[in-house]
């Protein structure tokens, strides 16, 4: 059983973890690629305009397209991860017989590997989307901007100080659900204060008060 770590995890010394992902838009879709150092600052990022319809095909070119860009980089260690399981099994070759009806997986599966011959050690791997964010909102960022090619990282300044190791989703959705939380028990009590329970408790704490609104 494959275990899938709670938290977004650093690459090993020396080493370059390049995040990818998707997302396909009304008249666009772009993919991008977040590459970090093992201290999990990030140096890179880089988004394309991608011509796929299919999600699987998609996620599959902007894999193929980040070990492009990461050979031009010059990187010789690199794990490459993405939210799409079947692009994962895809480039590691399980469950090939599956993908026989999609004409251009198998076409994008040898070019990545082509790709990857630039590199001394490379892994690909799965993760879920709230460990994969920052690529997802860089990728989300592009369609409104329409920015490709290389991003400078001025342009995510304060997004990626928010955001400097991934599964940053996961803390903003606890984050709202306490607000939400705290909200909520605070409507409650104002509510319970105009009740006619709360008036009367309120009255019983203050009973000079109440005898004076008697009179």
């Amino acid at each position: 059983m494959e275990i899938i770590s709670a938290t977004w995890l650093h690459p090993p010394t020396g080493c370059y973890m390049c995040n990818i992902d998707v997302a396909m838009g009304e008249n666009r879709s772009v993919g991008a690629a977040i590459f970090r150092i093992d201290d999990g600052s990030i140096t890179h990022i880089h988004t394309t305009r991608i011509m796929q319809c299919d999600p699987l095909a998609g996620e599959l070119y902007t894999l193929c397209w980040g070990a492009v860009v990461a050979a031009k980089l010059a990187l010789k260690h690199v794990t490459f991860q993405s939210d799409s399981k079947g692009a994962v099994e895809a480039i590691k070759g399980i469950n090939s017989k599956d993908f026989g009806l999609h004409y251009n997986i198998t076409d994008l599966v040898v070019r990545f590997h082509t790709s990857a011959k630039n590199f001394d050690l490379w892994d690909v791997c799965w993760i879920p989307r709230k460990l994969n964010c920052v690529a997802h909102d860089v990728a989300k960022w592009a369609i409104r901007s329409c920015r490709f090619e290389e991003i400078e990282l001025s342009n995510f300044d304060s997004f990626l100080r928010a955001t400097a190791a991934d599964g940053c989703c996961e803390f903003t959705v606890s984050l709202f659900k306490l607000l939400f939380l705290i909200c909520l028990f605070v409507f409650a009590a104002v509510f319970w204060l105009y009740t006619d329970e709360g008036k009367t408790l309120q009255s019983s704490a203050n009973p000079q008060t109440t005898t004076v609104r008697n009179r």
